[in-house]
């Protein structure tokens, strides 16, 4: 009997994203198992070797194209995580938060030693250099070996948190920016990491949640009501740029933010206060925006933005209702709440401040 053909054809079913943050900037770094540990969806990466001149021709005298020459090599990556929290006595902060690191964001405390309250995401000039070495990993059907291997090293990037509609999972997208320092199968010595998750909380899904424009009025609700979405996103706006060196073989040290312009949207029912809307527009009025869990519950997410201006405010309609569809600019603040942390435009926060 002959023995099992295996097959050497790679399955897009079969992919792994392993990341873990470097020591040393645009240097990669060693993967163990512990660091497979964040549930990734849809990981797509897009290879860039730049070329001189993609129509390079020479006077041949006739229409014959030469070669072009290739430069500089980076590449994109691309993925999704559904976002778990840890609220609760153990406030664990979730694994898939080393990606918002890698994406600018400063884990803040809340509390002192035993007595942690709450943590959460802040956009701080300090991680505007906080890069990570990403590895994807290819596998053929049927079989363990070969591996095709992808090095991403100097890798920072931008991300995207919402929810596409009632019920559904918040969910984090993110897009990093690196170097392409190689696609091989693995050295002889290399481990190839397996699945550890540690990340195994439910995600969060957009259900028991309020959504405030202005501080939210406990004593008198009907003051500041809470606005009726069925989607909303906080892009954190990020501008991605290498540190080009042409000493290194792919002609970039790093990448690192040099730029941020957070916006967040979302689509509330128009109802009898339209009128605030409008106002607010056309006078640059600017307020806080708050979407918590309800009945002022510390389970779940808190996102919150000390001060935002909209920029614009569609008229359209949903579920045979008429709805605005706004987009609003983070900006930086005194606010009390965040300790007077002026550049701290938005945060997203698990338990409590205090």
């Amino acid at each position: 009997m002959e023995g099992r053909q295996m097959s050497s054809f790679y399955s897009s079913n079969l992919r792994i994203l392993v990341a873990k943050k470097e020591t040393t900037n645009g240097t990669a770094i060693a993967f163990a198992d512990s660091d497979f540990d964040v549930r990734i969806i849809d990981p797509v990466v897009t290879p860039i070797i730049e070329a001189d001149d993609e129509a390079s021709k020479y006077a041949t005298g006739d229409h014959g194209e030469d070669a072009s020459i290739m430069g500089a090599q980076s590449a994109t990556i691309e993925f999704s995580v559904k976002m778990s929290s840890s609220a609760g006595s153990s406030l664990s902060k979730p694994s898939w938060w080393k990606f918002a690191e890698a994406c600018g964001c400063y884990i803040k405390e809340y509390g002192i030693g035993n007595s942690i309250k709450g943590h959460a995401l802040q956009p701080k000039k300090s991680q505007d250099i906080s890069t990570m070495t990403i590895r994807v990993y290819d596998f053929p059907r049927g079989s363990t070996t070969p591996v095709a291997r992808y090095t991403f090293t100097g890798c920072m990037g931008n991300m995207t948190i919402g929810a596409e509609g009632v019920g559904k999972p918040w969910v984090a997208n993110f897009s990093f920016t690196g170097k392409l320092v190689d696609i091989a199968e693995p050295t002889a010595n290399e481990i190839v990491p397996k699945l550890s998750i540690d990340d195994t909380a439910v995600a969060e899904k957009m259900l028991n949640y309020e959504l405030f424009f202005r501080e939210k009025n406990n004593t008198n609700p009907s003051a500041n009501p809470s606005q009726k979405i069925s989607s909303f996103q906080l892009d954190v706006g990020n501008e991605i740029s290498p540190l080009i060196d042409q000493a290194d073989p792919t002609g970039y040290a790093y990448y690192a933010i040099t730029k941020r312009s957070p916006r967040f949207s979302c689509d509330p029912l128009m109802n009898s206060g339209f009128k605030d809307i409008y106002n607010d527009w056309k006078n640059e009025t600017t307020f806080p925006v708050t979407l918590c869990p309800a009945s002022n519950s510390s389970a779940g997410f808190t996102l919150y933005l000390p001060k935002a201006q909209q920029l614009t405010a569609g008229i359209v309609s949903r579920e045979g209702l008429v709805n605005w569809e706004l987009n609003l600019k983070a900006l930086r603040s005194s606010d009390g709440n965040l300790a007077g942390d002026a550049e701290v435009t938005w945060e997203l926060l698990i338990g409590a401040r205090s």
